[in-house]
């Protein structure tokens, strides 16, 4: 007589990487590590390597759509990662069909460009991001670039600019921001400074910096891992903080993950809080 499994199952919803460091490749090696079964949606499928994203394949929205529909109808999840979204049309047909799914924590993470510079998103989508996915999501973990472009705006040159950023993406319907700030110079290389807020706290969480080139898919790991801690039980500020520890380690083991020409991916080590 088989019994039933008590693992957590996490969904990721999000690009193929075809190098295997970042988008929904990434997250299944972070819920792993976090003991969590991971679960996929494809919104696109990219051709790359560590120098360049060559090709890029948008999977119709209505596949989409199907994808997330056939999981939920099926499975308990206990938390949903959106990243890369690709389309307008694709952010609207997860929002529509995520309403079968209202109590679910989501985290949105908003990869607008990769590491390499090539453009990830289309055309008018920052704006579908604001109006149609934020209002869903428990949180959205923006780099400084793309709170940027959510808001229209320059890019944040110090903390109080990441402050003010963060409130207003909150006050255009972000339930709760965490703005990363590992691309900001004003405390590099002493300290990565990340600003979190959500309407009544405003936090700000650090760590140590860690110079390292190999980070590829830092910001799909980070919100991928703070989606599995919350799977796992963890409230949402400490499984930020859970994160962005774990994150720091992997950074800090990641100069042994030279894999090709280029900039290597982050060094997914298993976290220890949730083994079996």
């Amino acid at each position: 007589m088989s019994r039933k499994s008590t693992k957590k199952i996490v969904l990721s919803i999000a690009g193929s990487d075809s190098s295997g460091g970042a988008g929904i490749q990434a997250d299944l090696k972070t819920f792993t590590a976090f003991n969590c079964f991971g679960m996929t949606v494809l919104t696109a499928v990219t051709a790359q390597n560590s120098q360049t994203v060559s090709k890029l394949h948008i999977v119709p929205p209505e596949i989409v759509a199907s994808q997330i529909t056939a999981l939920i109808e099926d499975y308990d999840l206990s938390a949903i990662k959106i990243g890369m979204i690709a389309s307008n049309e694709t952010a609207k047909v997860i929002v529509k069909t995520l309403k079968a799914v209202p109590n679910i924590p989501i985290i949105l993470d908003t990869p607008m460009r990769a590491s390499t510079g090539t453009p990830l998103i289309e055309g008018e989508s920052p704006k579908a991001l604001i109006e149609n996915l934020c209002p869903i999501a428990t949180l959205i973990t923006p780099n400084l670039d793309e709170a940027a472009a959510l808001l229209g705006g320059t890019k944040a040159r110090s903390h109080n600019d990441m402050i003010n950023q963060s409130k207003q993406l909150h006050e255009r319907g972000a339930k709760a921001v965490y703005l990363k700030g590992g691309h900001l110079t004003e405390t590099a290389p002493v300290e990565a400074v990340d600003v979190f807020y959500d309407g009544a706290e405003l936090r700000m969480i650090k760590a140590p910096w860690v110079d390292v080139p190999h980070r590829h898919g830092t910001g799909c790991v980070l919100s991928a891992a703070i989606a599995a801690s919350l799977a796992q039980g963890e409230q949402l500020i400490s499984a930020i903080e859970m994160a962005k520890s774990w994150l720091t380690n992997c950074l800090q083991a990641s100069s042994a993950m030279q894999l090709g020409t280029g900039p290597g991916p982050v060094n997914i080590l298993k976290m220890p809080n949730f083994q079996d």
